[in-house]
């Protein structure tokens, strides 16, 4: 499951926010 989100991953999931809300 994913309770646990490294920050890493955390990091890029909020870069690809950005990128698709262009």
């Amino acid at each position: 499951n994913m309770n646990f989100i490294p920050p890493d991953t955390k990091r890029i999931a909020e870069a690809l926010g950005d990128i698709t809300q262009v």
